[in-house]
């Protein structure tokens, strides 16, 4: 039997939910969802936000197939929950490179990044009454670097990526100071 997911424990639905809302903030202007400081990362403040949508949306549709009955049986293998990423539920920075699949444009629109973020907001809101309590027949979908994962563990590992990519847009953000081509408040 495979051991149980700490998402058991805790709410990270609504650990979910507040940090995609905040990311609501930055996506209002262009210039603030293009701010790209090197000496942080490599991505701007807005390809940071556009990466994880796209992730958590993907991690919204296995758990959503976990949830219809169509996840795939547990094998006696099962360790992702033994992850260290899920153990700890920090992604430490700088270590690994996002799939090809998630990884974000160049320039970033910032009425489209606003449409994608309600849209995974209201995604994962329908499936959230539903994730209230882990239970082994709903079955696993294995994610491509943390092995096998049931859907609470889906929205847990969805809510530990967004906190790590919300951590840095929001250095993007706070390191604005050294560059003068942009304002100080992220309306504009």
């Amino acid at each position: 039997m495979r051991k149980k997911s700490p998402s058991m424990e805790n709410n990270n639905g609504v650990r979910l939910m507040e940090e995609l809302n905040s990311f609501g903030e930055f996506c209002r202007s262009s210039r603030v969802v293009n701010l790209l400081i090197p000496r942080v990362s490599h991505w701007s403040l807005g390809q940071h936000i556009h990466h994880v949508l796209k992730a958590d949306r993907l991690n919204f549709k296995a758990a959503e197939v976990i949830l219809s009955g169509k996840g795939s049986p547990w094998s006696d293998k099962s360790i992702a929950v033994e992850h260290p990423v899920m153990k700890t539920g920090v992604i430490p920075r700088g270590v690994s490179k996002a799939p090809e699949f998630v990884q974000p444009p160049k320039k970033i629109d910032a009425t489209d990044l606003e449409v994608l973020r309600l849209k995974v907001m209201d995604l994962w809101q329908g499936v959230l009454p539903a994730l209230q309590e882990d239970q082994e027949e709903w079955g696993m979908i294995p994610h491509h670097a943390l092995g096998e994962l049931g859907a609470l563990d889906w929205l847990r590992f969805a809510w530990i990526h967004s906190r790590h990519h919300g951590e840095i847009a929001r250095e993007i953000w706070a390191a604005r100071d050294s560059k003068s081509d942009i304002d100080s408040d992220p309306q504009n």
